[in-house]
This record gives C-alpha cells, structure tokens and sequence, in this order.
C-alpha cells in the first residue's frame, strides 16, 4: 500500500532514446533529461510494471514481475522518459514542511487527535511508568533517559537539557511504536477471523513510501509506525487491505471486490489517509 505523495505510472507506449544500464542487483542506471538517474527495481508478483517517483527528493521506483527481465524494464523506462521528468520535477519542488524540533508548544497526533508537546527536564531515567527499554548488550534493560508518553491532551517529553533532537525523536518515535503495538493484536485477530486468512507474523516500522505491505510467501504484513497519528478508521482500512493481499496479491478487480465485501467503505478511508499532508521518517 502506498502513501499519498506518491506518483505512480503504468506500463505505455511512448518511446524515447535513453541510454541505461544495470548498476548492481535491484537497481538500474538510466539517464533522463540528460541526468543519469539510478532507478530501484522490485521484483514481485504482480502482472504489468509500475513506475513511481517519491518524494521528497524524486526517488525512482519501479516494480515488477518477477520473471521480467532487464532488457523488458528497460524498455519501460525507455517509454516513460518525459513523463519521469515531469514528476521529479513536480515533486523536487514541492515545499517541504518543517522538520519537527520536538520541543515544548509543538503538534503531534496521536490517531487523528492533537497533543501539545510539553517538555518535561529530567537528569535521571524515565518515571516508573516507562517500561524498560528492550534490552541490549548496551542498556541491560535499563529504562532510557528519554521518555515520552501521552497524558491527557499533551504529550509529555522526558528528557535532559540540551539533549540532541535525535534522541528526543527516537523517543516519540518509541512511543508512537508502542502505541500501535498496544492497538495492533485486537485488529488482527478480528480482522482474520472475518476475511479467513492468518499471517505468521505482523510487524511495525517506518516506512518513507508506503502504510503498509504484505509478503505472500512468508504470509508476513508490516504496517507504518506513522498510522498511530491517523485517526483509528485509517489503521484498520491498512489492516484489512494487506490480510485480503492474502488472498489476492494485486490489486486487480478481484481484490477491490474483496475490499467492497469486508470493508465496504473502504475508498473513503483511503482518500482520507491520503489527505494526510505529511509521512513522518
């Protein structure tokens, strides 16, 4: 499933002479506009190509059968030279917003909602209402000493004077994680009791281009950590949309007929997801 500020372009006809060439596995070297341009291949099962440009810097994408050899998704870049042109170049200059800073007075969601950031100056660990952190060789489980964690409608930031924005967005970010860690098993386990599938595993991270995906073959789903900030509607329209790829792993009539059966308001969740104006990391 990918995120809104995506362009995507299916297989054509128009062609253009562009010199290309493979760079190494999964990536290809073209040239368009008279810039070499090193382009990403994803090999899954699908049926046709699709081309993508990404934001925010223009990143090429294309994905495609898995039979499909070089010389065929050579072609296909050949076909779209100038429409790839035109996307990086809408996309490159579209204003980026702001990096958040993490300081006191700032925004952030959680599922739809506003909480106003409230910095909190703490020289020892975090309250003992912060779990450990996971262990490793380094922490032995000891609690960080940057903590975040919502109370009421402000979010509160734990964490030493003049300690780097980088750890205190790792922080939000571990929040942000257990948060949908905390809202994940309840939907799962509904949701394949209802369609009749099961994944082996279900798993979160950041994602810069997509909400969600599926992998067929190891029946595992990874669903974006930034879904926390969508209101709750949006997480389970992704939750149903990567079970059905169970079923169905494109995105033909046949999984649009399952996404009507199971969820039958399904595009307008999507489109208000895709409202959303800002993919965190």
């Amino acid at each position: 499933m990918k995120t809104p500020g995506t362009t995507q372009a299916k297989a054509g006809t128009r062609q253009a002479a562009v010199k290309n060439k493979p760079v190494a596995a999964g990536k290809l070297l073209t040239v368009i506009g008279g810039v070499e341009v090193e382009v990403e291949v994803v090999r899954k099962r699908i049926r046709r190509l699709n081309l993508y440009v990404l934001p925010p810097d223009g990143r090429v994408r294309i994905s495609a059968p898995q039979r499909s050899g070089d010389g065929a998704i050579l072609a296909f870049i050949q076909s779209k030279e100038f429409w790839i042109q035109r996307q990086i170049d809408a996309v490159r200059s579209k204003p980026r917003p702001p990096e958040p800073q993490y300081v006191t007075g700032e925004v952030h969601l959680l599922w739809g909602a506003p909480l106003r950031l409230e910095e909190r100056w703490a020289e020892s660990p975090a309250p003992a209402s912060a779990p450990a952190a996971a262990p490793t060789p380094a922490s032995k489980g000891r609690r960080p000493k940057v903590w975040a964690e919502a109370r009421g409608e402000a979010l509160l930031l734990y964490a030493p004077k003049g300690s780097p924005r980088e750890l205190r967005e790792a922080a939000v970010d571990r929040w942000y994680r257990r948060e949908l860690l905390a809202a994940l098993p309840a939907l799962i386990e509904t949701w394949q009791e209802v369609i009749g599938v099961r994944a082996n595993e279900v798993r979160v991270r950041n994602m810069r281009t997509r909400w969600g995906t599926c992998s067929i073959r190891p029946r595992r789903v990874w669903i974006n950590i930034a879904l926390a900030q969508a209101p709750p509607e949006c997480l389970e329209y992704i939750v149903v949309h990567e079970l059905a790829h169970l079923i169905e792993p494109s995105h033909n009539s046949r999984f649009k007929a399952l996404m009507d059966r199971y969820l039958p308001d399904w595009r307008v969740r999507r489109k208000r997801l895709n409202e959303m104006n800002k993919i965190y990391k």
